[in-house]
C-alpha cells in the first residue's frame, strides 16, 4: 500500500531527503520512480529544482555515484 501523497513542497522535500539518506539513489529517474511508488508524481523539472533547493550533490559511493544531501553536520554521504 502506497503512502499518502505529500500535500506540500516541504513534505515532498522531506520525503526526498528521507529516501536519499536511507538508500543509494543513482539517478533522477530512479528517485522519481521511488517517489511514484509512494504516490508522489513529479516531473523531471520539478525533481531537478527540488534537488537544487536541497543542495543535493552526487558523491562517489562504492564505484558509482549516488545523490546525497548534507545533514546538519555537513555530511553528504548516504547513511
Amino acid at each position: 500500500m502506497a503512502e499518502a501523497r505529500p500535500a506540500t513542497k516541504a513534505s515532498r522535500h522531506q520525503l526526498i531527503t528521507d529516501l536519499v539518506s536511507t538508500q543509494a539513489i543513482h539517478s533522477q529517474t530512479e528517485l522519481a520512480e521511488l517517489l511514484a511508488d509512494r504516490g508522489v508524481q513529479v516531473t523531471q523539472a520539478t525533481l531537478s529544482r527540488d534537488l537544487v533547493f536541497l543542495d543535493a550533490i552526487k558523491v562517489r559511493l562504492g564505484g558509482g555515484l549516488a545523490y546525497a544531501i548534507p545533514g546538519e553536520g555537513g555530511d553528504r554521504r548516504p547513511a
